[in-house]
Parts: C-alpha cells; structure tokens; sequence
C-alpha cells in the first residue's frame, strides 16, 4: 500500500519548509509499514505534468494536507486524480477542519475528509484500503463516502493526551537535510499542541468548540521526548539552530522550566519561540536565554487597542506588550512582531497607532500582512454579514490585497499604508542593529555607477521568505563603485537577493566584490544564485567579508552583477551593504552569515 502525500505551497514565495501535520502523519504510517513519498508543489503545474507525476509514483492513495490559501490549487488536481487514475483522494489540514462542508460541495470527487488530529485514524483507514475495502466506515474524525456517494461524517473522537504515544515526525520524507540547508541551518521541532486563547481571526477558536468534550486542548510531549529529539535532529542532520513552532511555547511555567534544565545540559544550541507577551515573565525570559533563545516572536496584531479587544479578542494590552519588548532587549534577546492591517474598523488612524506602537517597541523584525479572513472564524462570518466580504479573492497569507471592501479606508490607501509600516519596521531594524560605520545605501549617490540603463539601479525594499531588506537593486549587467576610506580591523557586510517574481524565469545572477585601487584590485567574494534550479537560492545569503588588509586605506569597493544566460529576467539586490568594525553586532544570528576568507588580486578589467 503506498500513500502520496500532496503538500501544495504554490505562490508562497517561500523555500522548501517542512510540513509537520504531513510529517506526524507519514511517521505514524512509517511505523505501520506502509509505503510513503511526497509531492511538494512550489508551482502550479498543467495537468500533463501532474499526471506524469502520477504516473511515477503509481500511489494508491493519494493524501493531501492543505490550507484555506491553497485550497484553490488543490480542486483541479483532486480531479485530475480521478479523471486520469480513479485514485481513492483524501483531504485534511486546517482548511477541511475549518470549512468541511465547503469542502465537500468544491470537491465532491473526495473519498475522505479527515477533520482536527488524525494520526491513529488515518493509520487505520491506510490500513483497511490496504486490505482491499475501498469504503472503510465508523473511523472518528473522518467523513467518508459511501457506496452509495452518500457522506458518513463520523463524531471526533477523543484527543491524545500522551504526545509522546505519537512518535516523531518524518524526517527523511521531506530530505531534511535540505530543507535545513534552505532555513540558513534552522530546524522545526514542535513540543505541543493547542493554545487557549479564542482570537476571532484565528482557526484555534474553532478548534476549542470542535475539541470541548473530547480532552484537554493544550498537551505537551516531556520535555525529555522533545530534548531527545533534538540531539537527534543535531547528531543526524548538523542543524545550527532551532525554531520550536508552537502557537506560544511558553504557557506552562513548569514545564517550560523543565525543558529549560534539561536542554540546557544536553542541548544548548541557539533556538527562537513564539510567544504570547502574557505568559512570560523576566524570570523565565533570563532562564530561556540562558540555555540558547536567541529570538522571540508576539502577536501585537494592532497598536489600537480597542479593535485589539473588541474585534480580534485578543486581551493583551500596550503595556504588556511594552514590558515584554523592554525585558527581551534588556537581556539581549531580539524580538519580531506580527501585525495584522485591514481588519473591520480599520481606519488610517488605527494603522498609524500599529506603526507607532512597533517604532516604540523596536522589533528587531517588523511582520505586516493584511487580514486574511478564513472560513470558519466569527471575523469570517461577521465580515460576510457585514456585506464586505469580497467575493473575487481566495484566502492567501501571500498577497498585498485586501479582501475586504471596508467603508472606512480604501483598498488603495490601506496598501499604501501597508508599504509604509513595512519600510518603517525595516527602518527600526537597521537602527537597532547600529548598521556599520558607512552604509553603502545612504551613499548611494556618491557611487559611480556602470550600467546600460540609470533605471536598472535604484533602492527596495523587496521580500524574500517572509523577510524585507533595505536593498539595492542592481540589475545585470552593472557595476557599483564606491571610494571609501577604511577603518583597521574593517567588515564588509551584505545579503545578496533574487526576487520572487523573477524564480522561474531568470537563469540566474553572478555577484562579485573587488577592493583595491583603479588598476589593481582583489577579488573578495563570487557567488551566483540560480533559484530557477536551486530551491535554497530562493532565499536571502547573507556574506562577512574581511576588509582589514585595507586597513587605514581609502579603497575603491565595487559590487558587480552580471547575467547568467538570459538577462531579461535577472533583477538582483544587494542587501544592507555596508562597513562595520569586527565588533560591531550584525543583524540577525551569526549562523545567518558566511564568512568569506579567500581572495585574489587581479588587474582591472
């Protein structure tokens, strides 16, 4: 019996990420014996394509987990499926649990939905295909069509309480060795589940309804189960960081204590958390940080707090949010933010407050998307009631566009403010990380600058992996050349970037670095991305190059671009670039950059 799992991330913009609702599930089926591998989906393919996967494969099941976002991408395929192989088709993750008779009534060619958690249920209902009964009935949590194409929905059955019965996920589906090495070293764990809180924008508030009488909501596996994998994760895979991906890893005191003792005796290794700014208090903030948490990310959602509490329902005030940033600079943890725009009632105002309240606090990353309303949550249905519920988009975490017709600002100024609160939280980024002593971006116009077009070269702030960077785009062929005098002991710091937009298209760009004088310079750094081909170049990289041969020197630096193939498509941008000490901080963990040692000395060309 072989399963396909479907992990549709189509317009995501986003590497390779590891799906942990796929990974518990093929790990509980590895443990059954059965047969797994996996289709992962950046892009929308034709029909042709998707069959000759298919046709590859030769599942005999094929099992989809997939959000409201992509859901749109999901339906065409589940036809296809069925068209083309009559293949028995099985959806769940957080779209079917939200929306399960929306679901049905898009895509009645399904044999099976699976509703919440389903890691025993799923085992077995692989299991009764396997022993040739197509229509297997009465498994908890799923609704299954019958023989007649009628739909038995099945009650939920109870929660597991022990986490740990479960296993670990999957590692080897996803080749987490790659996905590592496209998360710049970083590796998900998750240590629990479930959050008690009841936002209105957030699919946890019909999740608490579903799960009221079948156990506890929030479980957690030991602390020693999640400490053991890990080393696990480390010894296998060489990870250099962890990002444990709990909704708020820190709701319960002891056992975040617990956790604290023992990674910090077996562990230790640099690891960020999401947290709600409610419950965490100094005392464990200091004790987490003293084991390896680099990093911190909160929910602020609205600086307003009236429409933070009237409309999300979120009860978190300004101050707490105040004093949880304060305590995390003040023991050197960096801090990002989620920020939501676009909600009912939002009027300029109410973003300006937003904007405000993040320059107060200082995020070292600043989140802004706008409101996404998903099927199945009261801001869902009250945006409907409210008659401001456009009908022409489809839910997406991804695009710039509202989905709401609001009365009170307009489509157009609500993405104006958008791209200002991004730039803004970029600003309080690169403040907070005291950017070097010349910045190649505030000197822009001192460079002389060698290009086809003037137009080819001018400053962004564009967006890769969820990360915004004040940048310089430079498209290929173009030379940049600054005359700077360098400080002893010197860095040249800098990402280099390719856009999104330009992936499938480009065939990729060649960035170099020379120092030295008109005639004789040194080669300092050559790299080239080629996202087209390369999934780990879809992302930021970020370079520390050594500088203190030029020490006491005023130096021509030049950043060079230049087309690999075909240059229609070949926009590049070169990120932060700038000129700092050997001590000065950088922005982000040191396991983000590379630092580059090797250099050659060439003439001018």
């Amino acid at each position: 019996m072989k399963v396909l799992f479907l992990y549709p991330d189509i317009a995501s913009r986003t590497p390779h990420y590891y799906q942990m609702g796929i990974g518990m599930l093929s790990g509980a089926l590895k443990r059954a014996g059965a047969d797994r591998s996996l289709y992962h989906l950046a892009e929308m393919p034709s029909e042709e394509k998707f069959c000759q996967r298919i046709q590859q494969e030769k599942p005999d099941l094929l099992a989809i987990s997939t959000t409201s976002g992509q859901w749109r991408f999901v339906v065409p395929m589940i036809r296809w499926a069925k068209a083309h192989f009559g293949l028995q088709v099985i959806a769940g993750g957080i779209h079917p649990t939200l929306a399960p008779h929306e679901t049905l009534i898009q895509a009645p060619e399904l044999d099976a939905i699976c509703i919440g958690e389903g890691e025993d249920q799923f085992v077995q209902y692989v299991q009764e295909l396997g022993a040739g009964n197509r229509r297997p009935t009465g498994l908890a949590n799923f609704w299954l069509k019958t023989a007649a194409g009628a739909w038995e929905q099945n009650p939920m059955g109870p929660l597991v309480e022990d986490l740990d019965r479960l296993g670990w996920p999957d590692h080897e589906l996803f080749d987490f060795s790659r996905v590592i090495e496209m998360m710049n070293g970083e590796a998900n764990v998750m240590a629990g589940r479930g959050c008690p809180y009841r936002c209105s924008y957030c699919s946890n508030e019909v999740k608490i309804d579903q799960n009221r009488e079948l156990g506890s909501n929030l479980r957690w596996r030991t602390p020693e189960d999640v400490v053991r994998e890990c080393e696990y994760v480390r010894d296998t895979y060489g990870n250099r960081t962890f990002y444990f991906i709990d909704d708020i890893f820190t709701l319960n005191r002891e056992w975040t204590k617990a956790f604290a003792r023992i990674y910090g005796d077996r562990v230790r290794m640099p690891f960020r958390i999401q947290l709600q700014v409610k419950t965490i208090d100094a005392e464990r903030l200091e004790l987490l940080r003293d084991v390896g948490l680099y990093s911190v990310v909160a929910g602020v959602e609205t600086g307003n707090e009236e429409l933070r509490r009237k409309v999300l329902i979120k009860r978190i005030s300004n101050d707490d949010i105040r004093k949880c940033f304060r305590e995390a600079d003040r023991l050197g943890i960096e801090t990002a933010t989620y920020n939501i725009i676009g909600i009912p009632g939002e009027t300029e105002q109410t973003v300006r407050d937003s904007i405000d309240l993040n320059r107060e606090i200082r995020p070292n990353r600043t989140i802004v998307t706008i409101f996404t309303p998903f099927p199945g949550t009261s801001l869902y249905r009250e945006a409907k009631e409210q008659g401001i519920l456009r009908q022409d988009t489809d839910p997406s975490y991804f695009d710039e566009n509202s989905f709401l017709d609001l009365p009170t600002i307009s489509r157009e100024r609500l993405l104006e403010l958008y791209r200002e609160f991004a730039r803004s939280g970029i600003e309080i980024a690169e403040e907070k990380a005291r950017r070097g002593y010349y910045d190649l971006l505030q000197h822009r116009d001192t460079a002389t600058v060698v290009t086809p077009d003037p137009s080819y070269v001018y400053i962004a702030a564009p967006k890769l992996n969820y990360e915004e960077r004040s940048a310089l785009c430079a498209h290929p062929p173009t030379r940049l050349i600054y005359r700077v005098g360098v400080k002893p002991d010197s860095r040249l710091r800098f990402g280099i970037g390719i856009v999104p937009e330009v992936w499938s298209r480009t065939d990729g760009v060649r960035f170099r670095v020379y120092a030295g004088g008109r005639f004789l310079r040194t080669l300092l750094f050559d790299r080239s991305l080629a996202p087209k081909t390369d999934p780990s170049h879809r992302a930021w990289h970020h370079f520390d190059l050594d500088l203190s041969a030029f020490g006491g020197k005023t130096v021509r630096i030049e950043l060079r671009t230049d087309p690999v193939g075909n240059t229609d498509y070949s926009s590049a941008y070169w990120a932060a670039p700038h000129l700092a000490s050997a001590s000065d901080p950088i922005m982000g963990t040191l396991d983000n950059w590379q630092v580059e040692k090797s250099a050659r000395t060439s003439r001018v060309a």
